[in-house]
């Protein structure tokens, strides 16, 4: 999706020990099957208060016809 994201930086991300991936990510796709959207929250759970982090990706084509609104309430619900 962007510059930076290497195949190395995402097996370590994925293999953080406060990683639940049935937590932390999900995806989306269209009914082509085709990826459309995607969503990780980094949950640290050693801080006093409990700190999550979203991170999310909308394809271009997808952008500003709803999906923005389900990932954050996906991550709400979380």
């Amino acid at each position: 999706l962007d510059g930076g994201t290497s195949v190395a930086e995402l097996r370590l991300e994925f293999n953080r020990p406060s990683f639940v991936p049935e937590r932390d990510i999900r995806l989306w796709e269209s009914a082509d099957r085709a990826l459309i959207g995607f969503a990780e929250l980094a949950v640290a759970d050693d801080a006093a208060e409990q700190l999550v982090t979203l991170w999310y990706k909308v394809h271009p084509s997808q952008r500003g016809k709803g999906l923005e609104a389900e990932i954050l309430a996906w991550a709400e619900a979380q």
